[in-house]
């Protein structure tokens, strides 16, 4: 007797390795060998495969480049760009976030499909990112005057997208010196001699005054020298 058992082949991996096919019964007899059949198989051929994951890249530069010197004062704006880099699928709800240096205050942020600033920190939200390109957007700032600036600006910005390669998740590290003028001394990031004669108590405004009367002290002694000599 002859039975049929008719199966639509599917698309998944497990069909795409090709189909191999046995049956069995357990009917007790003497000669067991012949109690499971041949073999069927049959190869099958799949379509392209399906896409890959997507992989992002997170670079950034700035504008003046990095590495320029700036002052208190001056604009910076950084570029944040984002990079789908498999080129098979689309990266979505990619949230970039950019913690900046205390020393700078944020004047806008711009590419973003949405944006928060609070404080320091700016959140980017990129909707979509689509397969093979790059999306950037920019953050403008202004260099303050605090000690926090005149310290330099050292600035990154990250993702937690999550996929296989996180370690280019985190982009470079754009520095650019500050220079900051305190009196009439320019520093960079360190105190000038005023400031630390001020630290120890000691009146600028009095070294003129003592600087006169040691010099009228001085000729005095110069001159009691000579009349004691010409004597």
């Amino acid at each position: 007797r002859t039975f049929t058992i008719a199966v639509t082949v599917g698309d998944g991996a497990d069909a795409c390795d090709g189909l191999a096919n046995v049956a069995s019964t357990d009917f007790e007899d003497e000669d067991a060998d012949n109690n499971t059949s041949n073999t069927v198989t049959n190869p099958v051929t799949c379509g392209p495969p399906e896409p890959g994951e997507p992989e992002v890249e997170v670079v950034k530069s700035s504008d003046p480049a990095p590495g320029t010197g700036l002052v208190p004062g001056d604009r910076l704006v950084y570029s944040v760009s984002v990079t789908e880099t498999t080129g098979e699928a689309d990266a979505t709800d990619v949230v970039v976030t950019d913690t900046l240096d205390a020393g700078v205050s944020v004047v806008s942020v711009e590419g973003c499909d949405s944006e928060t600033v609070a404080g320091s920190t700016v959140t980017c939200q990129l909707d979509t990112v689509a397969a093979g390109s790059t999306r950037t957007f920019t953050i403008a700032v202004t260099v303050g005057d605090g000690a926090d600036a005149c310290d330099g600006l050292a600035n990154v910005a990250s993702t937690d997208f999550e996929d296989e390669d996180a370690d280019n998740n985190t982009s470079n590290t754009v520095t650019n010196p500050v220079t900051c003028v305190l009196g009439t001394t320019v520093v960079r990031g360190a105190p000038t001699p005023q400031a630390q004669l001020a630290t120890t108590g000691t009146d600028m405004g009095r070294l003129p005054g003592v600087a006169a009367s040691l010099l009228v002290y001085g000729f005095i002694l110069l001159h009691a020298a000579r009349r004691r000599s010409a004597s």
